[in-house]
This record gives C-alpha cells, sequence and structure tokens, in this order.
C-alpha cells in the first residue's frame, strides 16, 4: 500500500522555515529588548543634583535613582529644555536653602512660572506614573508610583494578579455535597 501525503509541506520544509525565522529573531530581538530596557542609573554629570531635586520635591529620601534617570529621559524627550530648567530650580533651592517642599511652595520660587512648570513635570511623573499624553505619553513606573504611597499600608496596588501568577489555581474549593 502506498503512502499518500495530502499535506503539501514536509517535516523538512517546517524546519527550514524554523531555522530562518529562529535566525532572524536572534538578531532582532536582543535589539528590541535593548530598546525596551529600562534605562541604567543616570550617568550624567549632575546626576546627583537631578536625584537630591526630585527627592526634594517628592519628599521621597529613598526615591529610586534609576526612576529619576527613566522620568528625565521621557521629560527630556517631550521637552528639550527640561534638563536645562531643571538644573535651574534645583540651583535655586539650594541657593535660597530650602528645606523641604512645603518652604518651595511658600517661597517667591514657586511663584516663578517656571520654576512651578518645572517642579510639577517632575511631581507629575513620580505620583502619575507616566509623562505627556496620549499616543505620546511614556510609562515612568505604574506600580513604584508614588500616588499609591499614601495608602500602601492598606491598600494593594491594583494588578491583575495580586496573588502572583497562576494564584486562583491554589485555592482549594470543597466540593459541593
Amino acid at each position: 500500500m502506498a503512502h499518500c501525503n495530502s499535506d503539501p509541506y514536509t517535516r523538512r520544509d517546517v524546519l527550514r522555515v524554523g531555522a530562518c525565522a529562529a535566525g532572524t529573531l536572534a538578531f532582532v530581538a536582543p535589539a528590541r529588548l535593548i530598546a525596551l530596557a529600562p534605562p541604567a542609573a543616570d550617568a550624567t554629570p549632575n546626576a546627583a543634583a537631578r536625584i537630591a531635586l526630585c527627592r526634594f520635591l517628592c519628599g521621597f529620601p529613598k526615591l529610586d535613582s534609576r526612576l529619576v534617570a527613566h522620568a528625565f529621559a521621557a521629560l527630556g524627550a517631550v521637552d528639550r529644555g527640561f534638563s536645562a530648567r531643571a538644573e535651574a530650580l534645583g540651583l535655586a533651592i539650594t541657593t535660597a536653602g530650602l528645606p523641604d517642599v512645603q518652604a518651595f511652595r511658600d517661597s517667591p520660587l514657586y511663584g516663578d512660572p517656571t520654576h512651578r512648570a518645572t517642579a510639577l513635570a517632575l511631581l507629575g511623573a513620580f505620583y502619575l506614573g507616566f509623562v505627556g499624553n496620549g499616543d505620546a505619553a511614556q510609562l515612568i513606573s505604574y506600580e513604584a508610583s508614588l500616588m499609591f504611597a499614601s495608602t500602601q499600608d492598606v491598600t494593594p496596588i491594583p494588578s491583575y494578579a495580586r496573588g502572583g501568577p497562576g494564584y486562583w489555581g491554589l485555592i482549594d474549593v470543597a466540593a459541593p455535597g
């Protein structure tokens, strides 16, 4: 009896296509992963001043330096002059000797529209977790957004899987009966 195969593709054809696809992914995927990787800690000469400014404005002395770098990168992409304005704001706050963000709010520096807009842009990036609007929005961090900090002791950060992946499979439900 002769073997009749109605499938036009042989196993060798499938393996050949798979090998080509794997080879293509070997070159394309690393570039895509690098593009999606979060920025490393800020290596600019004024990184310490940026971190100090953000920690001062947010009131969180342990604000992650990687988030600061990511926020500055996103804000700089939206507005090329942002870094210079942030540097000027940091210098003005240091020169004025302001002890905390409330003192900044009560000072004449907050009355300057440029300083106020710069401070509010940074605060928005950290509290909301994103920069920009619509298609131009860039995510800074959802889970580390400061909007959740005030209730973190009583409210879990909203998530699709609070118990971790597959947590619903661990629940032992008694059979009706």
